[in-house]
């Protein structure tokens, strides 16, 4: 879908992964979903958002739980959406 609309896209399991990929490939936005393995997504955007260059990073979260759209925000992230997001609403997003 990404490649389709002209974005080119990383994708990573952990949010150690993501926070690694992220310093490498520099995005300007960043889809997290917040329930990861190994570290809670909002400690992943405080990192993401902390990294040089990267504190303007517009980062989107989502989650099936509602409960963790404050903690979300609060850790920087600029939108939080509960699962499940439309492919339409995505494409939106990122058309933005």
């Amino acid at each position: 879908m990404c490649k389709e609309v002209g974005h080119e896209v990383r994708c990573a399991i952990t949010g150690r992964a993501a926070i690694e990929a992220a310093k490498a490939f520099r995005p300007e936005v960043v889809v997290l979903d917040v329930h990861l393995p190994d570290v809670p997504g909002d400690k992943v955007a405080r990192q993401l958002k902390s990294q040089p260059g990267m504190k303007s990073l517009r980062v989107i979260a989502i989650s099936g739980d509602d409960r963790m759209r404050v903690p979300a925000l609060n850790a920087g992230c600029s939108e939080f959406y509960l699962k499940p997001v439309s492919l339409q609403l995505l494409e939106k997003l990122l058309r933005e």
